[in-house]
């Protein structure tokens, strides 16, 4: 395993068990964070080992690291989507409430 890949698994694991946000919400999206790290990070120690025993990609090789590629992507515009629309809902409660108080949705 990669120094990354072993990190993140590290990270995700004494997230798992020390949870640091006060905020449940803030721990889940913390935790789908680094699974997707780990699953980011597996995906490109297996496209370079597989470059590194000297396979040329082309046929199936060729559509698994095009599917590694995709999900690459995929995995990237789904976060930011996920970022914006929680920014967004914290904008929305922001402005339904006469009394704002940042304690409450957990903004230091």
């Amino acid at each position: 395993m990669s120094i990354a890949t072993v990190l993140c698994v590290i990270f995700h694991l004494h997230h798992v068990h020390v949870l640091p946000f006060n905020i449940k919400k803030s721990n889940h999206v913390e935790t789908l964070s680094l699974n997707f790290l780990i699953m980011t990070a597996v995906a490109n120690l297996l496209k370079a080992i597989v470059i590194d025993e000297g396979f040329i990609p082309e046929g199936n090789l060729l559509s698994f690291f095009e599917a590694i590629e995709l999900s690459e992507k995929l995995t990237v515009l789904v976060l930011l989507g996920f970022i914006i629309l929680i920014e967004i809902r914290k904008r929305i409660n922001i402005k339904g409430r006469k009394n704002h108080n940042p304690d409450q949705l957990g903004v230091a």
